[in-house]
């Protein structure tokens, strides 16, 4: 019955982390409707969870949007998601295993903005776990830092198809810790507390 549990919870998680924006591997850039930009990074991380997010909102239409570990994310830890024109702010992040998810939700002084045609940097989130003390909940924390010339070549490694020199520029992003401020929450399914 856990096994089952189990196998349930991790298809769940798939089936979520699949409602995210569409993946530029799926949309090269020169099928992007024309109001979208493609806002793109990288993503990396220390720990054993089985899926890591950053969680933002579209600050006109309020539209929550997020960046999956697991579904926008290539094996070079380059993201690149097409997003309609406008200011978003970042509002969070979310890591997850079958039996625990920790978020970190509120207001960030992270934005950036989705430009016509744009390829926006945003810069590389890196996920930290700290060794918990015992009987403690693992300390985890999101930093956001801008590594451009590193990850403009993993991107152009990634999508050899994108003109960089007409299109890529950086956000002015504030850099630091994502959500410093925000409100932290762990969530323990009931198959992990029997």
């Amino acid at each position: 019955m856990k096994g089952l549990k189990r196998i349930c919870t991790i298809l769940t998680t798939i089936f979520i982390s699949g409602c995210a924006s569409q993946n530029i591997d799926d949309v090269y850039v020169e099928n992007v409707k024309p109001s979208n930009g493609v806002v793109w990074g990288t993503m990396s991380y220390s720990g054993v969870y089985a899926d890591y997010q950053l969680h933002f909102q579209n600050m006109d239409t309020e539209e929550s949007i997020f960046i999956s570990l697991n579904s926008n994310v290539n094996e070079d830890g380059v993201f690149a998601i097409s997003l309609p024109e406008g200011v978003y702010r970042i509002v969070g992040w979310q890591v997850s295993s079958p039996f625990l998810s920790i978020y970190k939700k509120g207001e960030a002084h992270q934005s950036f903005v989705s430009s016509h045609q744009k390829l926006t940097y945003i810069g590389r989130v890196h996920f930290e776990q700290k060794a918990p003390k015992a009987g403690e909940s693992p300390v985890i924390t999101a930093t956001l830092a801008e590594h451009f010339s590193i990850d403009a070549s993993l991107l152009s490694n990634s999508y050899n198809y994108l003109d960089q020199q007409s299109r890529v520029f950086k956000a002015h992003m504030q850099y630091g810790e994502i959500c410093a401020g925000c409100i932290e929450r762990s969530i323990v399914t009931a198959a992990q507390s029997r």
